[in-house]
């Protein structure tokens, strides 16, 4: 008999929804409703009763015809010792009164206690059972849940096994990793982003990283680190505006001892102490244009000679930057160098400001109310006026703009329903002017934009007018001859 044993949590049978009237199916009955089994074990203790209780109601109403009972564990704490030896005396008495079995674990995101108890007692092979992982996505649009196996291992219990079969992965590593940094987004020029970072992170070359505060750079830095060949070494973080101008040489390149006032010892810098995995330097931009000149030479030829000394160092370190600053501005500006630029740009990724991928920002809100709501009772939920409202908005924060201001709405709140009086952003009407602003792309004319500006509103009035100029005049509170003039110009035109 092919029997699931599984522990309700309370993400069964259904997960807290960020929306409004949506429900989210929790790990065991999306399990259930994707594998067939003749028979269904609940196990809980007294502190998951409730959900044990509610996990079963539902189950039999869905599966009237599916053989279901819940059984209790007894043991005084929630301790990993205590639940192993608990589970293991519990599957003892399962094997025996039915050997030709086949047991199934389901293992979820809801106990930890509980899934390491179940996954320990795998994977040291104590039983002969099958385990089942299950982890729902958070993003947006959903995807089917994660499910990982591993295979049944054919060995009595008193035996043991040095390995044991690896997880089979069934869906994109791309995927997971990006909902476990957080990054989300399906607008095409967000994929465009993701996608290059993939194809960067394979190869040892330079990253560039450029968009404005708040677009998610550092998320970006860890997504090529974890990809790329390096992800088993460490990604060491740098925030160049933190640094001194007098120091930021010391700091990144090391120093000898007695090098300048107050160089008591000698110090490696961050590129050494990188060494072999990822530097990620953060605004780059604000380095001096000295320090730039070194940090140049130490990607074209890997050596690094510390303040003071004159032995040079050979290094091995994937390099990410990143910047909110304009470059190219900047390289005009001579605050930043031109041939250090055209060198970062050979792995360069931008990333789009939120205003411009607005189709995501419903997704992104939604995430992160459900990370929130891990630390909320009762969970908080989206009424659908607020993400009109969240839809609409600029966010000249960006992504960490958006995921504050939903942060405080949701702590504040006195109750679980957000409205827009719990956010303190404009009215969707008061928005509106921002949204018809142009976008300063390259070449933009505010002289042209204002004549166009200007000629639009005038041709609508007089259309409103049925031609009348001194009725159009007055619905633009301008005099009659300006009108006319506008349109002698015209019709010259």
């Amino acid at each position: 008999m092919n029997t699931l044993i599984a522990f309700p949590t309370h993400n069964d049978p259904f997960l807290p929804s960020a929306l409004e009237g949506h429900k989210t199916t929790g790990p065991i009955l999306s399990l259930l409703r994707q594998q067939k089994f003749e028979r269904v074990i609940l196990l809980t203790t007294v502190l998951y009763a409730s959900c044990a209780s509610r996990t079963e109601t539902f189950l039999r109403e869905e599966f009237p015809n599916l053989p279901l009972e819940v059984q209790s564990l007894n043991f005084a704490n929630e301790n990993t010792p205590q639940v192993i030896s608990a589970f293991r005396e519990h599957l003892t008495t399962l094997l025996n009164k039915g050997p030709e079995e086949n047991l199934t674990l389901c293992l979820t995101d809801g106990n930890p206690f509980v899934d390491s108890a179940l996954l320990f007692l795998t994977t040291a092979q104590a039983f002969p059972i099958n385990l089942v992982q299950v982890k729902l996505s958070s993003t947006l649009p959903s995807r089917p849940p994660f499910i990982t196996y591993l295979n049944k291992v054919e060995l009595k219990s008193d035996e043991t096994a040095d390995s044991t079969e690896a997880f089979e992965e069934t869906a994109p590593f791309l995927d997971d990793l990006l909902e476990s940094l957080g990054i989300y987004g399906q607008h095409p020029a967000f994929r465009k982003a993701i996608d290059t970072a993939a194809i960067l992170a394979q190869h040892s070359t330079t990253v560039l990283i450029q968009g404005e505060t708040g677009t998610g750079k550092d998320l970006f830095s860890k997504l090529i680190h974890h990809l790329s060949p390096r992800r088993a070494e460490k990604l060491t973080v740098v925030n160049c505006a933190a640094l001194p101008d007098a120091l930021s040489e010391s700091i990144l390149f090391g120093h000898k001892k007695g090098a300048f006032t107050g160089a008591s010892q000698n110090e490696p810098g961050f590129f050494r102490i990188a060494n072999g995995g990822t530097l990620f330097l953060d605004e780059l931009a604000e380095l001096s244009l000295k320090t730039q000149a070194k940090l140049l030479r130490v990607i074209e030829d890997g050596q690094v000679t510390p303040l003071g000394g004159t032995q040079a160092h050979t290094v091995d370190v994937r390099l990410i930057a990143a910047t909110n600053q304009d470059l190219t501005q900047a390289v005009q500006q001579g605050t930043f160098r031109e041939d250090l630029y055209y060198r970062l740009r050979a792995g360069e990724i931008q990333l789009p400001p939120l205003r411009k991928r607005r189709s995501d920002i419903v997704g992104i809100a939604v995430n992160t109310l459900n990370a929130i709501n891990r630390s909320l009772h009762p969970p908080r939920q989206f009424s659908k006026s607020v993400l009109q409202l969240l839809a609409t908005q600029d966010w000249p924060g960006n992504v960490r703009d958006l995921q504050n201001t939903i942060e405080r709405a949701a702590i504040l709140s006195p109750e679980p329903l957000l409205d827009p009086d719990a956010f303190d952003i404009a009215p969707l009407g008061n928005n509106s002017l921002n949204q018809i602003l142009p976008d300063f792309d390259e070449g933009f004319s505010l002289e042209n934009y204002l004549s166009t500006v200007r000629k639009a509103v005038i041709e609508k009035a007089l259309t409103r007018a049925a031609g009348n100029q001194s009725k159009a005049s007055r619905f633009l509170g301008i005099s009659p001859q300006a009108v006319n003039r506008y349109i002698k110009i015209k019709e010259y035109c």
